[in-house]
């Protein structure tokens, strides 16, 4: 789409085409599936741009939070958007790689882990450590309204449509999930999970689903809680004890089957109708990597695939968590996957970017990178891959 075009939807409050990828792990139901086909083969660089610290310093010097483990989000005229641990969000041109412009989301140390997610008319939200929801212009990067919350915001919002309007849903260390209109930033309504909420909330038919645990230190060992509440009220329909410490997004199935990471080293299958554990898979590591979903029609069978702090990638049975396939990336694996429409899974490892077949988990091509690739990549609708890095960098890459 062009600029004087979007320029004209955006004025006219016309929707332009959603990216496939508006938000961390795709659309709001967090599936991490597009229907594109991403690169096939060892892909080039299109670009690289700093988008963060290099090395601790002055602006970034809080140890183990370099350059950025933020999420792309992509804009509907292709803008991509990223947070950083040096306090910016940024915006880059998807063509060029040149930064349009970027903006501090508050003063905290730490900066910008939270993902953003951006609408249709190119407003984008985020969380920050200053405790705190932002959103500005896409095209200024104007802040357009913000919100307080009494602890961190490192959970990436949700953005979904619910009784004739955009509402982004997104969790704090104060331990509530905040339901705020977009447009203006107007708490809709807030639920208090008693628990920090670390990781990033999903909405599925009408529900919104978020882990909560631990405490303002996201690895301690507090017993966790998986929720569901209604997306248009925040009625709670069900909370579920669910072992230690939960940063992993959940994701539904169309079986009413969800699945959700854990920091005691498991995958879970949790059964909406019955509120009971279906089964859980335990690996080697914590999980903070969220799971992605695809089925038996690009695949062979439905399947769960997520990341461990063991090194490896797990591929799972939807049905009974079987152990698929699993393979070594490095040294740990906290990025989400992304899955195209053929069934390639592509993940950030220890160091690299990967590209691994979804069927048996081997690895098709690795991009090497200097560092870890904590952030879970982004699939465009043009079939580019984009990820951000703990090394500073966002790349672009592009392959047949």
């Amino acid at each position: 789409m062009s600029f004087l075009l979007l320029a004209l939807c955006l004025s006219l409050r016309i929707l332009p085409i959603l990216s496939n990828w508006n938000q961390f792990h795709g659309r709001s139901n967090k599936s991490g599936f597009a229907n594109v086909n991403g690169p096939r083969t060892l892909p080039q660089l299109e670009f690289r741009t700093s988008v963060g610290c290099h090395h601790w310093g002055a602006s970034c010097w809080v140890p183990g939070f370099t350059g950025t483990d933020s999420s792309p989000a992509i804009g509907p005229d292709g803008t991509v958007y990223i947070g950083s641990y040096d306090k910016h969000i940024y915006a880059v041109d998807a063509q060029s790689g040149q930064i349009k412009w970027n903006s501090t989301a508050g003063s905290s140390l730490i900066g910008i882990e939270s993902s953003p997610a951006v609408n249709e008319f190119g407003e984008v939200v985020v969380g920050s450590y200053n405790k705190g929801i932002w959103c500005y212009n896409g095209t200024t990067g104007a802040v357009v309204w913000q919100y307080n919350t009494a602890g961190y915001v490192a959970s990436a919002p949700a953005l979904s449509e619910h009784d004739g309007g955009l509402i982004t849903y997104v969790g704090s260390v104060d331990g509530c999930l905040y339901a705020l209109e977009m447009a203006t930033g107007r708490l809709v309504w807030k639920y208090n999970s008693t628990q920090s909420i670390w990781g990033p909330p999903s909405v599925s038919n009408g529900l919104v689903f978020f882990g909560s645990g631990g405490a303002a230190n996201p690895y301690s060992d507090k017993q966790a809680r998986i929720h569901a509440v209604n997306a248009s009220t925040g009625v709670k329909l069900f909370s579920i004890l669910l072992g230690q410490q939960i940063q992993s997004c959940p994701a539904l199935n169309g079986n009413k089957i969800l699945y959700v990471g854990n920091y005691d080293h498991c995958v879970y299958a949790i059964n909406t109708t019955s509120i009971s554990v279906l089964w859980k898979t335990c690996t080697a590591g914590r999980i903070e990597s969220s799971v992605a979903l695809y089925t038996a029609a690009i695949t062979t069978v439905d399947m769960v695939v997520v990341g461990s702090a063991d090194g490896f990638v797990y591929g799972l049975t939807q049905d009974t968590g079987r152990v698929v396939w699993k393979t070594n990336i490095g040294k740990q694996v906290g990025s989400s996957p992304a899955v195209d429409s053929e069934g390639r899974v592509y993940i950030g490892g220890d160091p690299g970017i990967y590209c691994l077949n979804g069927t048996d988990g081997r690895v098709i091509w690795k991009y090497q990178t200097t560092t870890l690739i904590g952030s879970s990549p982004a699939l465009s609708n043009d079939g580019s891959l984009l990820v951000g890095g703990e090394d500073g960098w966002l790349y672009k890459l592009v392959g047949g």
